[in-house]
């Protein structure tokens, strides 16, 4: 995983909705082979990313590569450009349905 012109930083912390200040990287990954010993079917990744305008953001990655091969990720943006992400439910868009 990259970001071009910002970076990213793996979050070990349980309270992920403080954004760090410093300590990012251009970018961070992982090769598994399927003959390793160390071999998963399933990873996730979560991440505190600093993207190229300075705006602080926090994504997790899940992914699985056998079976179905899927993904999915979920992200967090303050545009404000807080280091706080924490997640509002009310003062998300409502989701518009199409029949």
């Amino acid at each position: 995983m990259a970001v071009p012109g910002g970076g990213l930083q793996i979050s070990t912390n349980e309270f992920n909705f403080v954004a760090p200040e410093s300590g990012y990287v251009r970018e961070d990954g992982d090769q598994m082979f399927h003959d390793e010993e160390r071999w998963r079917s399933r990873h996730t990744s979560k991440y505190f990313l600093r993207l190229k305008d300075g705006r602080l953001a926090f994504i997790e990655f899940f992914i699985s590569p056998q079976g179905d091969h899927f993904f999915e990720a979920k992200g967090y943006l303050n545009p404000s450009g807080s280091r706080n992400l924490e997640f509002i439910p009310e003062a998300q868009p409502k989701p518009e349905r199409y029949e």
